[in-house]
């Protein structure tokens, strides 16, 4: 089966997403597809290439980055990042601004999880 996953929890809670990115290796270790993970509401900033290091956001972030790496595309609602105070510039270049028009081209072929 092939997913999209919405990520909507922020970036303030290390072992939930670590709990979502565990998740994620065993769906793709059981032969599920990963279209894409959507990152909106407050985790919107968990793409933000301000945290500091060794912070639980740095933390969240290069765990996630792991998934782009292998090659699983990372959106973001540029209306969520842009409501964390956050600018186009500041967004990671492994990630992709993007809206509601990219989500819900996944609901055609995908189906959706949403931590």
């Amino acid at each position: 089966m092939k997913y999209v996953i919405v990520i909507r929890s922020a970036p303030a809670n290390l072992d939930l997403h670590l709990f979502f990115a565990d998740t994620l290796d065993a769906l793709l270790a059981s032969d599920q597809e990963i279209a894409a993970l959507f990152f909106t509401d407050a985790a919107a900033s968990c793409l933000s290439k301000n945290h500091q290091a060794n912070t639980v956001q740095s933390k969240i972030l290069q765990r996630y980055l792991q998934f782009a790496q292998s090659g699983i595309p990372l959106l973001c609602c540029g209306q969520a990042f842009r409501a964390q105070g956050l600018k186009a510039d500041s967004l990671i270049s492994e990630a992709k601004l993007s809206g509601n028009l990219e989500l819900t081209q996944f609901f055609s072929c995908c189906a959706m999880l949403e931590f």
